[in-house]
């Protein structure tokens, strides 16, 4: 309940020590099926206010030991709270570098940053990555006969509907202009192609509100899957690439799953 809403937290609140111990049930966040269990909650202060808790929880044979000790913990934290802030503006920082500020999704720099990781996993639990590269039809005209202002309102309309259609644990990146990208992490047979139909079904019912009236876009899409079709991740992000160029190339507003064939066409081209 606290994690959810932080608000509830007496600590966090005042900002003060809450002793469970000494005033039982002062704070109604509290629950235990075990009424032997009691505790003490300590807030970190950072940057004036309460930034962490910690809470000791104990039994009640061991009360009198905890409230002991409180005296050594409290000037422990208190040292220990510049570094956990610095640790936490670091880690905000990294976040704020690796994801687009329009629309709140991962960046290109964070697809090079983790991408290592990714292949790491998906090898060691024999499991596949799908690659779907996605680019809105005729965006530049969006652009030139609206505005950039209605053009970024385009893009955040779209990055949500990607969001919305993918799992919890698949990645969707903002690749760069109007082109994005999904990794579809432990991908069956099949469930790429079935992704990316969604989205294309999905966007090209979407009506987004502009000033003055609604606009409505379509989307191509190339999909390619690692390691079915490429030996390494790039390569299959090239190949996803060349997919979605064949689905320009065929009258956009469709998906395309890549095949070796078309590497052999671009190679004669």
């Amino acid at each position: 309940q606290i994690l959810v809403r932080s608000d509830a937290c007496r600590a966090k609140r005042t900002g003060h020590l809450i002793d469970g111990i000494e005033t039982p049930h002062i704070c109604n966040a509290f629950q235990s099926d075990d009424p032997a269990k009691q505790y003490i909650c300590i807030p970190i202060i950072q940057s004036g206010s309460v930034g962490s808790v910690v809470q000791i929880i104990c039994n009640t044979n061991e009360s009198s030991h905890y409230q002991g000790l409180v005296p050594f913990i409290m000037p422990y934290l208190k040292e220990a709270s510049p570094v956990i802030e610095s640790k936490r503006l670091m880690a905000t920082l990294k976040e704020s570098n690796l994801r687009d500020p329009m629309t709140g999704l991962n960046n290109r720099r964070f697809l090079e940053e983790y991408v290592e990781t990714l292949v790491a996993t998906a090898n060691r639990q024999k499991t596949s990555l799908s690659i779907l590269m996605l680019d809105l039809d005729y965006f530049k005209k969006v652009n030139d006969t609206y505005g950039h202002d209605v053009g970024d309102i385009v893009l955040v309309a779209l990055s949500k509907v990607l969001r919305q259609s993918v799992r919890a644990s698949d990645l969707v990146i903002r690749y760069g202009g109007e082109e994005f990208l999904i990794i579809l992490q432990n991908s069956k047979q099949g469930y790429s192609d079935q992704v990316a139909e969604k989205i294309r079904k999905e966007v090209e019912a979407m009506k987004i509100a502009i000033p003055g009236g609604s606009i409505q876009k379509t989307i191509s899409i190339g999909v390619a899957d690692f390691p079915d079709d490429g030996e390494t991740f790039w390569q299959t992000l090239k190949y996803a690439d060349v997919a979605l160029y064949k689905a320009k190339e065929n009258g956009r507003n469709r998906f395309v799953h890549f095949s070796a064939e078309m590497w052999e066409e671009k190679d004669e081209y």
